[in-house]
């Protein structure tokens, strides 16, 4: 009798929502540059949440890695696979309560989205699990919101509640933007054990 051992991985989301008060001169500035400076201005308000992984995006996720990995060889394979990615990936933000499931489909009342305004990877190393972060920009709103869920849609659009909803996360304690504020959301997923 053999003994195999299977090492579980899993994928695992962090976010982090920092507001700002607007500045003379940041509303004339690419969302990219604006970024890059915000990730080191003093924010108002900092509150991080640890995320529930959505089936739907996960799926959606999976077949685009496929997609990847065999798109030179589909046709040889008798085009049994679609093209899939994943973009464009849109942050959205809420105000619901509700509490949080991998089944979740859209935020309970999403307020706002906007499009990844940056990214990055971490590639694994010895000791060091993969990951990959995505920074979104919203802009003031045009009246005060709080906001107490936040989540990241692949194949989606502007449009609220559109796409597949990749991760979805209460935050607590909520976070209060005002109109003279800027909110960034960075979200971060790492695959590790």
């Amino acid at each position: 009798m053999e003994l195999v051992v299977h090492e579980q991985r899993h994928l695992s989301g962090h976010m982090i929502l920092r507001t700002h008060t607007l500045r003379p001169g940041w509303k004339d500035m690419d969302p990219h540059e604006l970024l890059r400076l915000l990730e080191v201005a003093d924010a108002d308000q900092v509150v991080e949440a640890d995320n529930i992984m959505c089936v739907n995006g996960l799926s959606q996720m999976i077949q685009a890695f496929l997609w990847s990995s065999i798109a030179d060889q589909n046709a040889n394979m008798g085009s049994p696979y679609n093209a899939t990615f994943m973009y464009p990936v849109y942050g959205a933000i809420g105000t619901g309560v509700t509490a949080v499931t991998a089944t979740d489909v859209q935020l309970t009342t999403e307020e706002a989205r906007t499009i990844c305004a940056s990214g990055g990877a971490t590639n694994a190393s010895v000791g060091g699990d993969p990951q990959i972060v995505w920074s979104f920009l919203f802009a003031a709103p045009a009246s005060p919101q709080t906001i107490a869920e936040a989540g990241v849609f692949l194949c989606a659009t502007s449009v609220i509640n559109n796409g597949f909803l990749l991760d979805h996360a209460l935050i607590t304690p909520t976070v209060a933007q005002s109109t003279s504020q800027l909110l960034t959301l960075t979200v971060d997923i790492t695959v590790g054990n």
